[in-house]
């Protein structure tokens, strides 16, 4: 097995440096709200690739050739040099370790890190800059931020922190950072910041950016992944083949499950997941369904139309076949064989990859009914924020573009590879999948999560069904979500 991987990531090398040495592509340009558009005045994959690769059409998609190219292979953002003058930037970070060197002179410090340590180096003697990196906690950021604004002050320049942490909305709406929307530094429609940017976008206005940087975690969040060595021994279909005909689906899954539950004897579960704020979501975004809309009236609550409804019925439907393990499950019972489809964390791939015995594989969420477009889920992507009311703003624009260009990963399909994707097949549905990442105000709007918490438990509980529970917190959740109001400059 260890062997046939080797063989597979060799061959995926080769064929990454034949193509590397044949052109050199941009990544998309992706403004807020649309992911797979490429931005004006880039060196960007056309949208009739990105549409070829997606729906298995034409020589891109096929098994032959899964991958005709990475999806990002030189990330270029245009910087605007400038002189600074010797200004200090204060770059205020939730993970201040990917940015700075270990204080530990013994630990062992990733290559990755190292590098971008001497890429702020750089920046600092190019833009004539001091970059100061300091650690900042969620739970008393905004106490923080509230304090300095009445001082007429700020904490900092540069902020990164996750999307959902328990601060942002109200971040956002105090307006203690900037709004990016027409900032021609920042440049939202030049500069490739990719899709979970528009995650950023709440009251009509852009509060922050995203890229990947080096020495950053998950790049995908939620997601299924399949023992393939058990699906090969219940005579399941290729489910590859399926997802790139577009034939994996609710119904297909249900199916598949059904054939692993007559055959297994009891003995092992088709489905098993980690924890309520995966598995439910994911197949009601994999619907095309919402639990809160952003419209331009406010925050909607919208969990009781038909697709989130649909989609949270057809888990319930799996649970009463008996297709789900009762109790949660972990990454450990995924290695061990306990079920075949896991919906976990993107993260453990790579445990997975460094213990399991069975060949495994990245998969994406079956297609419902109401959609046409496989789909991933986020929820702790990394922001990038610049304060509000600093001098000379567009200095520190100017800094952070020049740092996500020189610290962002460059290739992010060959590093998934490298480093956690077990298959070429795997790198395939990786692809889809970073294309096109949801995330939905229910999970960043802090006040309303735990009820969601609340209710999809009941829900895989069989307390209620999801029309019941969803019904009687619509009021509560809209009632919150009115609060949430901008009251900044």
């Amino acid at each position: 097995m260890k062997l046939k991987r080797t063989l597979l990531i060799t061959l995926l090398l080769s064929f990454i440096i034949s193509m590397m040495s044949g052109c050199v592509k941009s990544a998309p340009g992706n403004t807020p709200g649309s992911p797979d558009v490429s931005a004006p005045g880039t060196n960007n994959t056309v949208k009739g690739q990105t549409e070829q690769r997606e729906t298995g059409t034409g020589e891109q998609g096929t098994a032959q050739n899964p991958i005709s190219e990475p999806y990002i292979e030189d990330v270029v953002f245009r910087e605007v040099p400038m002189d600074l003058g010797g200004r200090e930037i204060k770059f205020l970070s939730a993970f201040p370790n990917r940015w700075r060197k270990n204080p530990n002179e013994n630990a062992i410090t990733p290559n990755e890190v190292l590098e971008v340590v001497e890429a702020l180096e750089q920046i600092e003697k190019d833009y004539n800059c001091k970059i100061t990196v300091e650690e900042i906690k969620g739970r008393n950021l905004l106490e923080q931020a509230l304090a300095a604004k009445a001082a007429g002050d700020t904490l900092g320049d540069i902020l990164e922190m996750d999307i959902t942490g328990s601060y942002m909305e109200s971040l956002y709406s105090e307006g203690i950072v900037m709004d990016m929307t027409n900032d021609p530094i920042i440049d939202l429609g030049g500069n490739p910041w990719l899709p979970q940017t528009q995650f950023a976008n709440m009251f009509g206005k852009q509060f922050g950016v995203h890229f990947l940087a080096k020495g950053s975690g998950d790049v995908l969040r939620g997601v299924l992944v399949y023992n393939k060595t058990m699906a090969e021994k219940y005579g399941l279909p290729d489910i590859y083949e399926l997802v790139r005909r577009k034939e994996w689906t609710f119904d297909k899954f249900r199916e598949v499950c059904e054939i692993i539950y007559s055959k297994a004897g009891g003995q092992v579960y088709p489905i098993g997941y980690s924890h309520e704020g995966i598995f439910i979501p994911l197949f009601v975004f994999a619907n095309n369904g919402t639990y809160v809309d952003n419209t331009p009236e406010g925050y909607k609550y919208n969990a009781l139309q038909e697709n989130t409804l649909e989609a949270n019925n057809f888990v319930v439907e799996l649970i009463k076949a008996g297709y789900v393990m009762p109790e949660r499950g972990t990454d450990e019972m995924f290695m061990d064989g306990k079920y075949v489809f896991y919906f976990g964390n993107y993260s453990a791939q790579a445990k997975y990859k460094a213990n399991m015995s069975d060949e495994y594989g990245l998969l994406p969420v079956p297609l419902g009914p109401k959609a046409s477009q496989y789909c991933a889920v986020t929820y702790n992507d990394s922001i990038f924020h610049i304060f509000n009311n600093i001098e000379k703003p567009e200095q520190v624009a100017a800094v952070l573009v020049a740092i996500a260009n020189r610290c962002s990963k460059k290739n992010i399909i060959h590093d998934e590879m490298m480093t956690v994707l077990s298959n070429m097949e795997s790198a395939e549905v990786f692809e889809i999948l970073y294309r096109n990442v949801k995330c939905d105000l229910s999970r960043v709007v802090s006040t309303v999560r735990s009820i969601f918490k609340d209710a999809n438990n009941k829900i895989l509980a069989r307390e209620v069904t999801p029309a019941e529970i969803l019904e009687s917190i619509g009021s509560e959740v809209q009632s919150l979500l009115d609060q949430v109001i901008y009251k900044g400059e």
